[in-house]
């Protein structure tokens, strides 16, 4: 086991973070020996310290101590980026972790439709968020990316008109 150095970017869609929230997010994360932003626009970042045996295991416990200290804070939103590194290496040589992943099923569930309509909009919404990763087993996105394509939906509910059923 060994000291690692989380930085996490929660986007509160908010805007400016109020004081009292941010007390109590700083207050929860006190014990990782927290240090605290956050900007008009409603960024909060935290740089703290976990204890891991290796960096899949460190980004778990920042997640899950950032996450924790976010709830009762009520800051809302979502983590968007991880920065991990040993806590003896250098900022320069960290191992930038990316938000969590989806696939089309995943993001079907997120958005409230089928997998089908998913990989519809993936392929033809001039807005959809591009896949960062493309293989024979499919796409994959990321998931901060589809909850802000999600916010600016306008979704249409039912079939457009001239399309007839499946039989």
């Amino acid at each position: 086991m060994r000291d690692w150095t989380a930085e996490l970017h929660r986007e509160t869609g908010r805007g400016d973070p109020d004081r009292d929230a941010l007390d109590t997010y700083l207050d929860e994360l006190v014990d990782h020996h927290v240090a605290l932003s956050a900007t008009p626009q409603g960024r909060v970042s935290a740089r703290l310290t976990v204890t891991a045996a290796d960096p899949a295991t460190a980004v778990a416990n920042a997640l899950e101590a950032e996450d924790a200290a976010a709830t009762k804070a009520e800051l809302g939103g979502y983590v968007t980026a991880v920065t991990v590194a040993d806590a003896a290496t250098p900022d320069g040589e960290a191992t930038w972790i990316r938000t969590p992943l989806l696939g089309l099923t995943d993001i079907g569930k997120l958005l409230g439709v089928s997998r089908q309509r998913a990989g519809e909009l993936a392929r033809d919404h001039a807005l959809f968020p591009p896949a960062v990763v493309r293989s024979s087993t499919g796409s994959l996105f990321e998931e901060a990316a589809i909850r802000a394509f999600k916010d600016s939906w306008e979704r249409k509910v039912g079939r457009p008109a001239g399309q007839p059923l499946s039989a």
